[in-house]
């Protein structure tokens, strides 16, 4: 096996693990009977991306991406399934779920209907996923300023964020491998963000960890 498909097939593992980590919140909807303090944001951003990156792989050609992304789609199904039974205000699904319709589809048919090329196809949905994988990895930022407020990180999941860092930073040597700057920038950034993030534990120790932001469950590559 040569470096790159060891890499390609590692980043596909850890990518997926980090996708399964869904499972947890899943089990505590399960376990409480309802969906009260649980966002539904992750999961539907999850979908979302995972759509993108998907349709990307398929223009690009690429047999990874493909895979990682129609793994982390379906999963992202599966989890808003389980969201939808045990919430409490099935409207305030709907209306989640047709603003991320309102996304995906324009994008996509603006993709399959008016750009005149495959390579400016790639270039603009490119721009979308990137954006996306970005805001994905970054996301758990938003504790930050209750983290340094409170000086805990009770309310990080280390697991996590050193998860985003480790899988970013293999995607982002992937990507320049294969020489794809829409894999490179974002992941990138996204290891950048991630060792921002696994900094605060070093900074702000924290012991037992009872509320974790999950917001970052969705990071794609």
């Amino acid at each position: 096996m040569d470096l790159l498909s060891l890499l390609s097939t590692v980043a596909t593992v850890s990518t997926i693990l980090l996708f399964l980590t869904g499972v947890q919140i899943c089990r505590q909807i399960k376990d409480q009977g309802n969906t009260k303090n649980i966002p539904i944001f992750p999961f539907l951003s999850m979908c979302v991306s995972a759509t993108f990156w998907l349709k990307y792989g398929i223009l690009k050609g690429d047999s990874v991406i493909m895979f990682v992304n129609s793994t982390g789609m379906t999963l992202g199904m599966v989890y808003l399934v389980v969201y939808y039974v045990y919430s409490t205000s099935k409207e305030h699904v709907y209306k989640m779920l047709a603003y991320a319709g309102l996304i995906v589809f324009p994008v996509l048919l603006y993709i399959k209907m008016v750009v005149p090329d495959k390579e400016t196809s790639l270039s603009h949905l490119g721009f979308v996923c990137s954006v996306g994988t970005i805001l994905m990895y970054g996301s758990p930022l938003v504790s930050v300023s209750q983290v340094v407020r409170n000086k805990s990180t009770e309310y990080l999941s280390f697991p996590l964020c050193l998860a985003n860092f480790l899988v970013s930073g293999m995607w982002f040597i992937y990507g320049r491998m294969v020489d794809d700057l829409v894999m490179q920038i974002p992941n990138f950034i996204g290891s950048l963000l991630g060792l921002i993030q696994v900094s605060l534990f070093a900074l702000y120790p924290s012991g037992a960890a009872r509320k974790y932001d999950m917001s970052g469950t969705g990071s794609i590559i």
